[in-house]
């Protein structure tokens, strides 16, 4: 148990902290539905700086009501226990100097408190608690909290800033644009593009930050976790997975170039990597479910300008990460469908199609030009081969700054767009 008091130092500093947040972007996240009734707990995922803290700082501006907050990632609670959840707040109750009828109740970072499921259930049961939790891991609604809170708990997955949250902050919501704002769009999307989508990172113009932010992740919410041996090892990865970022990626090949015995090993790695959120896995596109167990998976860095920092890949690899700011925004768009690569049998690929209830509705090619014409068959071709062997009509090619629309078969027309305008639209 922590000492009562370094607890209200911790809780004095924590306090006095989250009341002068550093400025930040405001999250584009509909809060109303998590506190339309007590006795819920709302838990938000995301993986770490991406402003999950800012996010709570939103939350209890949203009405003056007491506000008890605490960060578990404070290396003073490294030997917190459930018991001190109650301490906490006890002392927090004692500083108000009255039972509120009601609070919010905001605990940041919780997972790393083995057993907090409990003391959560406990306080859900109490009449008038907001409770809302954070975690960097996808793991931690874990079955035990959803059998003590079934039905009472809402999920919330924040990702880092979204180009659209950019745009918001500084135009508003926008339907037509001027030429002038057009402009401002690809301006501020060359920013986007080289500092990324962590909220400081970007405010600060800071890349230097990413890879530390890269080796936290790792040595904290992995290696420290999850008791690893080996923790170059699990570093090499991560450098392996940003320098092959948005590539088939070969598991036992990559196994024997990190000189382990068994593929298995790398597989634990890998599924380490997407609990914490640093890489997204999709697969290849098949009806038959075996197929597309079988198929080769692609990763993509959680933020673009991460995987520039931390790769090894010699030569350009914007094409790369361009393809990952899509994918980052397709799993937006379409939060509940499944996506994946898909190559068709006769020589044609497509980066991403979307499918929803096993029906696949959208084919998507990226390409940063398609001025070249060699790239512009090639990218239009596997758009062709997506209709007529999968049968999808919505056609799009996403650029950086090219825009038509073109028929690639009878009546099927593809829509060529920039980036700024299809990720604002819709």
């Amino acid at each position: 148990m922590i000492d009562i008091a370094v607890i209200k130092r911790v809780l004095a500093e924590q306090a006095l902290s989250f009341s002068k947040s550093p400025r930040s972007l405001q999250r584009a996240v509909k809060l109303e539905e998590h506190f339309k009734s007590t006795g819920i707990v709302t838990v938000i995922t995301g993986v770490r700086r991406c402003g999950k803290s800012t996010l709570l700082k939103q939350i209890a501006d949203l009405r003056s009501i007491p506000v008890h907050y605490l960060s578990l990632d404070d290396p003073r609670f490294f030997h917190f226990s459930v018991e001190d959840f109650e301490r906490c707040y006890s002392i927090w109750l004692e500083q108000l100097g009255h039972d509120p009828a009601e609070a919010y109740v905001l605990y940041d970072e919780i997972q790393l408190v083995e057993g907090w499921e409990s003391w959560i259930n406990h306080l859900c049961k109490k009449r008038g608690l907001k409770v809302v939790v954070t975690g960097s891991n996808s793991r931690m609604l874990s079955s035990e909290l959803a059998t003590l809170l079934t039905g009472r708990n809402l999920k919330l997955h924040l990702t880092p800033l979204s180009f659209r949250e950019i745009v918001e902050a500084r135009l508003g919501p926008q339907e037509e644009l001027t030429i002038e704002q057009v402009s401002f769009l690809q301006a501020k999307f060359n920013e986007f593009f080289l500092y990324g989508a962590f909220p400081q990172v970007f405010l600060d113009q800071n890349v230097a930050l990413l890879p530390e932010y890269f080796r936290d992740i790792i040595t904290r919410d992995i290696v420290v976790r999850k008791g690893i041996r080996r923790p170059a090892t699990i570093l090499d990865l991560g450098i392996l997975l940003a320098s092959e970022n948005s590539r088939s990626f070969n598991v036992e090949r990559s196994s024997r170039l990190l000189e382990l015995s068994k593929a298995q090993y790398l597989k634990n790695y890998i599924e380490f990597m997407k609990e914490t959120f640093l890489f997204e896995e999709i697969r290849g596109y098949h009806r038959s479910a075996r197929k597309k167990m079988r198929s080769h998976p692609k990763f993509y860095c959680v933020d673009h300008a991460m995987a520039r920092s931390i790769s090894r890949t010699e030569g350009g690899i914007d094409g790369a990460l361009f393809e990952t700011v899509v994918l980052h925004e397709l799993k937006r768009k379409f939060p509940r469908a499944e996506i994946y690569y898909w190559k068709a049998e006769d020589l044609g690929e497509v980066d991403f199609v979307v499918v929803e209830g096993r029906v696949p509705v959208l084919a998507v090619q990226v390409a940063e030009s398609i001025q070249n014409p060699a790239t512009r068959a090639r990218e239009l071709n596997g758009l062709y081969q997506a209709h007529r062997e999968l049968g999808i009509r919505d056609l799009v090619l996403i650029t950086r700054r090219e825009r038509e629309e073109v028929e690639v078969a009878p009546r099927i027309m593809c829509q060529v767009e920039p980036y700024v305008m299809w990720c604002l639209r819709g």
